[in-house]
């Protein structure tokens, strides 16, 4: 028969106060909940008002530019000062049917939100966009964008939007 040899063990000590893990968690007695931290949308105001979007449900992210206004393929013919966007062909083709001017968002209103509009803007939809490649992109009658949205010379800005409902 050999002989083993016997090794010790070791009981850990008990856990105190200082050495526990449960004591380096927080305060199980403090409610109060952690302040969120909200991120600035890639474009956007850069001092974000509280009623302002920080990419919420509901709001749609694109880029505005402008044209100027005339027959729409809702059928309506608009001039520059009238408050009209044309979304985007991506969002409007698919709902043409036989007829575009029979498109149900045609008519439909939207708010439409930049870095000096952040207050926003309320357009009605009358014209689909060809030129716009995002989904989200709205073009904007000419009067309307820059007195609201943005300068001219920007041509292209970073907007946001939502529907809005009229009751």
């Amino acid at each position: 028969m050999t002989s083993g040899s016997i090794t010790s063990c070791s009981t850990p000590d008990p856990p105190t106060a200082f050495n526990s893990p449960i004591a380096q968690q927080e305060d199980p007695t403090n409610l109060t909940a952690p302040t969120p931290k909200l991120e600035t949308p890639a474009y956007g105001p850069t001092s974000i008002p509280a009623q302002s979007p920080v990419f919420r449900v509901g709001f749609f992210y694109g880029e505005g530019t402008f044209f100027d206004c005339g027959l729409g393929s809702c059928g309506l013919t608009n001039t520059n000062d009238d408050y009209i966007v044309a979304m985007s062909k991506l969002r409007m083709a698919p709902l043409d049917g036989i007829n575009p001017n029979n498109n149900p968002l045609c008519g439909k209103k939207v708010r439409v939100f930049s870095d000096i509009a952040t207050e926003g803007v309320v357009f009605t939809v009358q014209d689909k966009c060809p030129g716009c490649t995002g989904e989200n992109d709205l073009d904007v009658c000419k009067g309307p964008f820059v007195k609201h949205l943005g300068q001219e010379k920007a041509g292209r800005i970073k907007i946001w939007w939502q529907w809005v409902s009229v009751k």
